[in-house]
């Protein structure tokens, strides 16, 4: 492994603190203004992270009491507008813990996050239920509706896998239906931008290994670009990603999902629209080759 490898690894394992961390203010305390106070005082760059762990914790919470949600999503609405991407995959870590049925939960949550939860479902299933998720490559009904999201988390327990072993990574997902790789492949760029640690070298590389996914490699450092903005934790490794995958500054990146978020209409399919809408929008590669 390269020495951007070994650091992909070890800010891996700080991601891995900060979840418990958040995991456990939320589970301690009593009231969510108090929640949010602690959970802010957590370094800015992975205080996402850390309400993602709040999210499952809270939503645990509202399952066993059988409070229907109540406090998850008062805590969404509190700290939404900063977190939206993480909490709601947060309450499918907590959904995929406890069996709820997804399609039940997700009549209430707003299109284009539904796949986020959704998201959430599959990286806890790459994670933490392997045999099945990996190696047997199941989807269970429960997320069958949803396989854009379910794949995208696939995709992202793909990456922490490899633990900056990213040559270890076309060869997982080649092993799935030609169906689910595009999926994949986003979940594993998003998963790359987010953590961070890649220098270039190794975003040019994975950019390489992706083939003819390199578009979803785009759309996932477009997603993350704007999750970071909107928590104002922006890092140097999104915009290098933003400059090697979509040849765009990270200000363009972020006019670009603004724009195609506005033109997005709230029906089925919402997502696939917005992921789409972005290929359309991004530039296009200037290689001059066509993968």
């Amino acid at each position: 492994m390269t020495m951007a490898g070994d650091e992909v690894a070890a800010r891996m394992t700080k991601i891995m603190r900060i979840f418990i961390q958040g995991q456990s203010i939320a589970e301690n305390g009593s009231e969510l203004v108090l929640i949010g106070k602690q959970l802010n005082e957590i370094e800015n760059e992975y205080r996402s992270v850390a309400f993602e762990a709040a999210s499952m914790a809270i939503a645990i919470s509202d399952f066993e009491s059988g409070a229907g949600l109540k406090l998850w999503s008062e805590f969404n609405k509190k700290y939404g507008g900063k977190h939206a991407s993480q909490i709601h995959s947060g309450l499918g870590w907590a959904i995929a813990l406890k069996g709820i049925s997804l399609t039940d939960i997700l009549v209430n949550i707003e299109p284009l996050m539904q796949y986020r939860v959704a998201d959430g479902c599959g990286y806890y299933e790459g994670i933490f239920r392997q045999q099945s998720a990996l190696k047997n490559k199941l989807i269970p009904d429960t997320y069958s509706k949803y396989p854009e999201g379910y794949d995208q988390g696939i995709g992202r327990s793909v990456y922490y896998s490899a633990k900056g072993d990213i040559e270890k990574i076309p060869g997982i997902i080649n092993e799935f239906p030609e169906t689910r790789q595009a999926d994949l492949w986003r979940g594993v760029a998003i998963a790359c931008v987010y953590v961070g640690g890649c220098d270039e070298k190794m975003l040019n590389r994975i950019f390489d290994l992706s083939g003819r996914y390199y578009k979803q490699l785009q759309v996932g450092a477009a997603l993350v670009s704007r999750a970071r903005h909107d928590a104002e934790s922006v890092t140097p490794y999104v915009e290098s990603a933003c400059k090697i995958w979509c040849h765009s500054t990270f200000s363009e990146v972020i006019a670009i999902t603004s724009k195609t978020e506005s033109a997005t209409d709230s029906a089925d399919g919402a997502y696939k629209k917005l992921m789409n809408a972005i290929i359309q929008e991004l530039s296009p590669i200037s290689t001059g080759i066509e993968k």
